[in-house]
């Protein structure tokens, strides 16, 4: 376990008609912040039963990676493609592991 490791988790809300396009965003956000300096992970989540509910489960290795991160140009290139197509506002949410 490292102490600086920031664990992110975006939980978006899709219109339903939507979901497959969210997918396809977010997965070309997935492979852009791959590269990222500091990424350590990224995954883009369906849930099972309700497609239209998708998820970014993201650990960088430090809060300064993460923040590098959310202040990008892919970053706001996706977020305003995914706008539209929203249900609601995005939660997303920091973490640090603690055991």
């Amino acid at each position: 376990m490292q102490a600086n490791r920031i664990h992110v988790i975006a939980a978006l809300s899709i219109q339903d008609q939507h979901a497959d396009r969210a997918v396809a965003i977010l997965r070309g956000l997935a492979e852009t912040a791959r590269t990222a300096a500091g990424n350590l992970r990224f995954e883009v989540l369906q849930h099972g039963a309700t497609p239209a509910r998708v998820a970014t489960l993201e650990t960088w290795a430090d809060a300064d990676a993460a923040d590098a991160h959310m202040g990008s140009a892919y970053v706001a290139a996706a977020l305003a493609e995914l706008g539209p197509i929203l249900a609601g506002p995005p939660a997303i949410e920091r973490y640090v592991a603690r055991a």
